[in-house]
C-alpha cells in the first residue's frame, strides 16, 4: 500500500466508492438477469390470452408397469408404514 503520510483516508475512499460501484453494477446485471428469466412483458406484448380456450384436456396413459426396485420401494413402504409416527407440534 502506498503511504503519503496522514492521507491514507484518500485512499480508502477511492477504494470504497470503487466497491460501491461494483455493488452497483451487480445489482444492475442481477435486475437484467431477472427480467430475462421471468419476461413479464410477453403478457403485454400482443398476447393477451395466454390460455387457450379451446383446449382439450390429455387424457392419462398407464407408462408400463415398474421396475423391481420400485416394486421393492412400494413393498418395504407399505410393510414399515403402520410402525411410523408422524407427530405435529
Amino acid at each position: 500500500m502506498i503511504k503519503f503520510g496522514n492521507h491514507d483516508f484518500l485512499l480508502n475512499k477511492i477504494r470504497n466508492q470503487r466497491g460501491a460501484a461494483g455493488a452497483g453494477l451487480l445489482l444492475v446485471i442481477l435486475i437484467l438477469l431477472l427480467l430475462w428469466w421471468f419476461k413479464p412483458w410477453e403478457g403485454l406484448l400482443g398476447r393477451k390470452d395466454v390460455f387457450q380456450k379451446d383446449a382439450v384436456p390429455r387424457a392419462v396413459e398407464a407408462r408400463g408397469t415398474l421396475a423391481e426396485d420400485e416394486k421393492n420401494n412400494i413393498a418395504v413402504f407399505k410393510s414399515v408404514s403402520p410402525s411410523v409416527v408422524h407427530i405435529t407440534t
